[in-house]
């Protein structure tokens, strides 16, 4: 099974997100915030990272340039 990682800071698009996903038999993760995606990125690396941009903590773009220094995270779709 395919596991989608979504950062999202509103809790109703996360919740909405994963419905969605999860009706398509995905594995989703869910992440309040771009720090906290990373850490779900890190540890899972999930096939697909869909991510908003403006969050607390480590906005879309900062999750973005972190997840390409990292090699293995770098290959991911995002």
């Amino acid at each position: 099974m395919k596991t989608i990682l979504v950062v999202e800071d509103d809790e109703l698009l996360r919740k909405l997100f994963s419905a969605i996903l999860l009706g398509e038999e995905y594995n989703v993760l869910v992440a309040k915030d771009g720090l906290e995606g990373l850490q779900l990125a890190i540890a899972h690396k999930p096939d697909l990272i869909l991510s908003d941009i403006e969050m607390l903590r480590l906005n879309g773009y900062e999750l973005l340039e972190k997840l390409q220094q990292d090699l293995d995270l770098a290959m991911i779709p995002h």
